[in-house]
């Protein structure tokens, strides 16, 4: 697409006057911000806005995906709850098939576990659930993009260019009454499993070119992009085991790029019941640690402590709500 090289140059009058509009609209518009839909969370991150990038650093089953969902179906839920129904939000999966996603949301809703559904185990009053849920499913503005078991005779390649496509379809949408809508969300599951586009020379290239696209998205579509982040294999040998700004598996840039950064962890991956995780004890496997690492224009960092159920894939405040890490609950070092 050709750009007027005028499109990226501001005077002062046009700066002055993008800027007081900007504001201007931020305070009329308090609501545009996006929470986490969890108090201690909130109390400490600010909401996110149209075109920033937050990524989600951990190891594998630290918990990515499924804090990704949690956020994701909570963000639909409230806009679901408003009667707003020409904004979307979209879950992206790299990792797992649209049905085994949506497995985890009946879990959610129904309080069937994820597990019974995976062996099939259901009797006749749990498939009735399901298949309730399934026509309440129907209204809630959560739309999934990845390959399908139904569909895996087409399985066509995803990558950022045509990710993009596709939700520039969304936009368009004129199914059932729906049309014009605006993507509100989008979630990415996760980085490092981005196709790269041409031969980039090394991983790390390629996936920090991935991490760009991501940033422009979120610009080009005017809505926040959440992207999890596969974390190194070294975060294991700290103890404890949190990571940090620097520790996105084969990208040197996910501290530049990103305009906030949280990290996640489950302690009981590392230690015994009863043992110390850093400065807190270790209580159960629902027990989740949520840092945040970076926020432009918010204090950093600091970690919240949660209970989340993957089996059903709920989460609430822990007992313990928070501590900044540079003061009491970073271990010693």
């Amino acid at each position: 697409m050709m750009t007027d090289p005028l499109d990226i140059i501001f005077s002062p009058a046009q700066v002055a006057r993008a800027g007081t509009a900007y504001i201007e609209a931020r305070a009329s518009n308090k609501t545009e911000g996006i929470p986490f839909y969890l108090p201690a969370m909130d109390e400490k991150l600010l909401p996110l806005l149209p075109g920033e990038l937050l990524t989600i650093i951990g190891r594998p089953g630290a918990g990515k995906s499924a804090v990704s969902m949690y956020w994701a179906r909570s963000r639909a839920k409230w806009l679901q709850d408003r009667n707003i129904d020409d904004r979307v939000v979209v879950f992206l999966t790299l990792e797992q098939s649209v049905e085994e996603l949506y497995a985890f949301h009946v879990a959610s809703e129904t309080g069937i576990p994820v597990d019974i559904m995976a062996r099939g185990h259901l009797d006749k009053d749990q498939i009735e659930l399901v298949r309730n849920y399934g026509v309440r499913r129907s209204t809630l503005n959560l739309w999934l993009m990845g390959h399908s078991i139904e569909r895996r005779k087409k399985r066509p390649r995803i990558n950022l260019t045509n990710i993009s496509e596709s939700l520039t379809r969304v936009e368009n949408w004129e199914e059932q009454g729906k049309r014009d809508l605006k993507i509100d969300m989008i979630f990415v599951d996760y980085l490092q499993r981005i196709p790269f586009e041409g031969s980039p020379e090394s991983k790390v290239i390629g996936i920090d070119e991935n991490l760009n696209k991501l940033k422009d998205m979120a610009l080009m579509f005017a809505c926040p992009v959440v992207c999890g982040v596969q974390a190194r294999r070294e975060v294991d040998d700290r103890d404890p085991a949190i990571p940090e700004l620097a520790d996105g598996q084969w990208s040197s840039s996910v501290e530049q790029t990103s305009d906030k950064i949280l990290s996640v962890v489950r302690p009981i991956k590392y230690k015994k019941e009863g043992e110390t995780f850093g400065k807190m004890i270790v209580q159960g496997r629902n027990q989740m640690l949520l840092c945040i690492l970076k926020q432009r224009l918010g204090d950093s960092p600091w970690l919240i402590w949660t209970s989340f159920d993957p089996q059903y894939n709920r989460m609430i405040d822990a007992e313990v709500r928070d501590y900044n890490l540079t003061e009491e609950a970073w271990s010693d070092k």
